[in-house]
């Protein structure tokens, strides 16, 4: 099966985003999911990356967020990140 155009857009995206801001696996985890999403909370991110620690997971998401990839909204239990516009 050919991978469909817009999906190896997204790959190349993620590649690109992941070795310019040296993210770690589970924040280009993160990132390919919000490429090919609307959005993403800590529950889907818990699902993503099983066995990691929900802290470590609301870290690396707040890092995403402080190198301008990705915006929150929502409070506290209704939490979801965007992929930000220019990123």
């Amino acid at each position: 099966m050919e991978p469909t155009p817009r999906t190896g857009c997204h790959v190349i995206r993620r590649d690109v985003l992941v070795q310019h801001h040296q993210l770690n696996s589970r924040q280009a985890a993160a990132l390919e999911r919000l490429l090919e999403g609307p959005s993403l909370d800590i529950r889907s991110f818990e699902e993503l990356c099983p066995g990691v620690s929900r802290r470590t997971l609301q870290r690396d998401l707040r890092g995403l967020e402080a190198k301008g990839l990705v915006l929150h909204e929502g409070e506290t239990n209704h939490l979801v990140y965007r992929l930000k516009e220019r990123a």
